[in-house]
């Protein structure tokens, strides 16, 4: 075993330098190129946010995005996204030299096809009722049911029976990190391309009836993670959606005896 540790250690290595050469050139050739031609500044502040969110690997970006699109070349600055108003923005972002232009996409030719490029349509928002909810065992305010998903000790995320992601928890210490540009997004689009396929059993097995609980459990930075899907379903069994509730049980895993007076924690 020892002796072939070497070998193996040297051959993933260099399947994981192939990745991570691979996975820069798309974002730089591809991915990039395709976002600043797409992407308006209201959206590029949309990212920003989303990154903040799920923060920062190496370089945290120096001051906060700009309110407002900077004309001319300035767009090609870091954190400055093209302005783009009127006619301009159906023609992509301004190039160097001031004149409207799509960029080049830095060796893609006509007609060719992306994979990696999603097509899945976003679905719209459904409108937010307002007043109070009639929960059948009570009735609460919008605030009251916000609040009190916040203040749950899991975190919470739904997907509904078309499979796009229409709400997700905003706990103070989410085990999984969560931005709102996925809210509308189809789930098979919040996963690598690794798991996808499991998400996609799951989801056919709720929709079809087969299954209602999927049920995994990790370990992770030295915490016991319990995910659970459940499948949705109203009183005549019709499948509105999947749930899925995340919990740290380290400390349940833990617990010992009993406690019966009470004792701040």
């Amino acid at each position: 075993m020892a002796e072939n540790l070497g070998p193996e250690a040297a051959e993933t290595g260099a399947r994981l330098a192939r990745a991570v050469v691979e996975m820069v050139y798309k974002e730089n050739r591809i991915l990039l190129p395709l976002a600043l031609e797409t992407l308006t500044h209201e959206e590029w502040g949309e990212v920003r946010r989303g990154e903040d969110e799920l923060g920062y690997a190496f370089v945290a970006p120096a001051g906060p995005f700009r309110a407002e699109p900077l004309a001319g070349p300035a767009w090609a600055m870091p954190g400055n996204p093209p302005a783009r108003t009127g006619e301009d923005a159906s023609r992509g972002p301004a190039s160097l030299s001031g004149a409207p232009s799509p960029l080049p996409r830095a060796g893609l030719g006509p007609g060719l096809s992306l994979p990696i490029v999603s097509g899945a349509p976003t679905a719209p928002l459904p409108q937010r009722p307002e007043g109070y909810l009639d929960l059948g065992t009570g009735r609460l305010s919008l605030e009251q049911v916000d609040m009190l998903l916040r203040h749950l000790p899991v975190d919470l995320s739904f997907v509904d029976a078309d499979g796009y992601v229409r709400y997700y928890s905003e706990t103070q210490e989410r085990l999984f990190p969560r931005t709102p540009g996925a809210i509308g997004r189809h789930v098979t689009n919040c996963h690598p391309p690794k798991s996808v396929h499991m998400v996609e059993e799951i989801l056919r097995a709720f929709a079809g009836g087969e299954r209602d609980v999927a049920e995994f459990w990790i370990e992770m930075q030295g915490k016991f993670i319990h995910i659970r899907y459940f499948a949705v379903r109203n009183p005549t069994k019709e499948y509105l959606g999947c749930l899925e509730v995340t919990q740290d049980v380290t400390g349940i895993r833990a617990l010992k005896g009993q406690r019966r007076l009470l004792e701040w924690s």
